[in-house]
């Protein structure tokens, strides 16, 4: 029953006319709209690109700038870095030093006559007992008898005469 009333309908068996000259123009203006906003995006990167690549050469060319200002900096510095090790060198050197030595604190090369001969001869350990009973200032006195025998031995054999 439904279905026959809807039947009666005029809508229901008449399709909507739409109009082709519409759907034409829509699909045209938005067709339009599509080709401009593509125009357009594409412009803007192409102008992007064009500022980035601008930008790049701009800071490679200085960078070069940079590199050719910095190897002539270190040609520079190894110059005078060699100019330096040549002064060091020249400074050091052993007539420099003996002249300088000579010349400004008045030393000279030994002579012969002004040297002294000391010979080692080592002693036989002496072995010495304490005993409980001994005086602490008995064994100083004759720890510092046989240091000052020891030094006048030695100023005796480079002949300076002292004593104690």
């Amino acid at each position: 029953m439904v279905l026959a009333e809807l039947k009666k309908q005029p809508s229901f068996t008449e399709p909507e006319v739409v109009l082709p000259r519409q759907v034409k123009r829509k699909r045209r203006a938005s067709i339009k709209k599509a080709r401009a906003r593509l125009l357009i995006n594409l412009a803007v990167y192409a102008i992007a690109f064009a500022v980035i690549g601008v930008t790049l050469c701009v800071k490679s060319a200085l960078m070069g700038y940079e590199i050719v200002e910095l190897k002539r900096e270190i040609a520079r510095l190894e110059s005078e870095n060699s100019r330096l090790e040549y002064t060091i060198a020249e400074l050091s050197s052993l007539e420099r030093v003996q002249a300088e030595a000579e010349k400004r604190l008045g030393m000279f090369k030994p002579q012969p006559e002004n040297m002294v001969a000391l010979l080692y001869e080592p002693r036989a350990a002496e072995v010495t007992e304490v005993t409980p009973q001994a005086d602490a200032g008995q064994q100083v006195a004759s720890v510092k008898k046989k240091d000052y025998q020891f030094i006048s031995s030695i100023l005796d054999r480079v002949g300076i005469a002292v004593s104690f």
